[in-house]
């Protein structure tokens, strides 16, 4: 467990509080040394005290099965759906080419597309 003390968490998930622990949190994503699945867990305590659960490989599915009930809301899912204003409107180019059943080029159409899939055709050639 050493190796996986600090990884970048892929999925962050905002769980719901119970009578014990408020403010509780489940990261997930994977070991950047050995490539292991990480779930850890993120409790504040009502007394004030902060309380880590962490696990790798079976036991991480396991622990993401065991609270998987308590999750309200997927904060990666949030990003995407107003992926727009995150972006800062960058865009980058995509080119398609049309071939007809002999293999010659018949059009090509230019496209804009943001880094959420959005495309929007910006010029047609024939």
């Amino acid at each position: 467990m050493e190796c996986c003390g600090n990884f970048n968490p892929k999925d962050v998930y905002i769980l719901t509080s119970n009578s014990t622990c408020s403010e509780r949190r489940m990261e997930s994503g994977f070991c950047p040394h050995c490539g292991a699945w990480v779930v850890e867990v993120c409790k504040k305590n009502w007394d004030g005290s902060w309380h880590y659960e962490k696990a790798k490989r079976k036991k991480a599915l396991k622990l993401f099965n065991t609270y998987k009930g308590d999750i309200i809301e997927d904060m990666i899912a949030g990003r995407i759906r107003h992926g727009s204003q995150s972006n800062m409107g960058f865009r980058y180019g995509y080119n398609v080419e049309v071939k007809n059943c002999k293999g010659k080029v018949t059009e090509i159409r230019r496209y804009a597309v943001d880094f959420n899939g959005t495309k929007e055709l910006l010029k047609q050639k024939n």
